[in-house]
């Protein structure tokens, strides 16, 4: 994921933002909390993660297919858990 240049980085973030509600989304959370999407295609790209270059985007893309919408499901879907480890897997965090 590294390696991706600005224009595909944003295609990413519009990619990941239809799946999850679209920016600016707040999925609230069992047992309290929410989980909020990015609030607009700048603020994800300006987020896009610097670490973890092994990451692959279809990592990235096989997290984001596992929550099935649900922000929520970020932490805890074994999908994402290369990502979270990584401190990176959230899909907004705005």
């Amino acid at each position: 994921m590294g390696s991706l240049d600005a224009t595909q980085i944003a295609a990413f973030c519009d990619w990941i933002s239809a799946s999850v509600g679209g920016y600016g989304s707040i999925d609230n959370c069992d047992g309290g909390g929410s989980a909020h999407a990015y609030s607009t295609q700048a603020s994800c790209v300006s987020s896009w993660p610097k670490v973890c270059p092994s990451v692959t985007a279809g990592a990235l893309e096989d997290c984001v297919n596992s929550l099935g919408g649900d922000l929520c499901r970020q932490d805890t879907a074994p999908e994402c858990a290369g990502l979270t480890q990584c401190g990176s897997a959230d899909a907004g965090a705005d």
